[in-house]
């Protein structure tokens, strides 16, 4: 699935966009470049609301990802539910698994469907259980982020890689079938 530009650009924009940088936190790393996350979107954070962000692209994009999977109903994860992440040249994103930090998905699994809007000349491809995801800008790409690791390559260049994710909580019983879903969708 792609998206257009023109439902992605205003949230491009303002995020690569220095002005608005003081909203994002600086993610840890342990190389060159840096990181900046900006997560709990979800809930708005203050920052970004006055910052301008555009929250009306933001949930069109979701929206539109739900709808052409036909599912409306998925749990979006509290604590990183829809993130935004900046990385410049040297950076990558460590390697991981989304775990659930509350109790009460501690049986779940993690889904996140992610959109590189900026993606750099050389580098930043997403890497999911070893696999290489060489998604396009405004490519959709869905990560079972709980059950398998998952990282980025290196970016190279002045292009920055802005990815947005939007996490869910999903009961095992239901993961398959979303699976089979999503590679029959794609």
């Amino acid at each position: 699935m792609k998206l257009s530009k023109e439902l992605t650009s205003p949230i491009t924009e303002w995020s690569l966009n220095p002005k608005n940088h003081h909203c994002f936190f600086e993610l840890a790393n342990g190389i060159e470049g840096w990181g900046l996350g900006l997560a709990y979107l979800n809930k708005a954070p203050i920052c970004t609301i006055l910052a301008g962000f555009p929250f009306k692209s933001l949930f069109k994009i979701e929206e539109q990802i739900l709808n052409r999977l036909g599912v409306l109903n998925l749990t979006r994860c509290e604590d990183f539910g829809i993130l935004l992440s900046y990385s410049t040249e040297g950076h990558k994103v460590q390697l991981h698994t989304d775990t659930p930090s509350w109790d009460v998905f501690k049986d779940s699994e993690v889904i996140r469907f992610n959109t590189l809007l900026s993606k750099p000349y050389k580098g930043g491809e997403q890497v999911i259980n070893n696999q290489v995801i060489n998604a396009e800008e405004n490519e959709v790409w869905y990560c079972e982020a709980r059950r398998y690791q998952h990282t980025s390559n290196k970016v190279y260049g002045k292009k920055p890689r802005l990815l947005l994710s939007f996490g869910y909580w999903v009961h095992p019983n239901d993961l398959n079938k979303l699976t089979k879903r999503w590679n029959t969708f794609k």
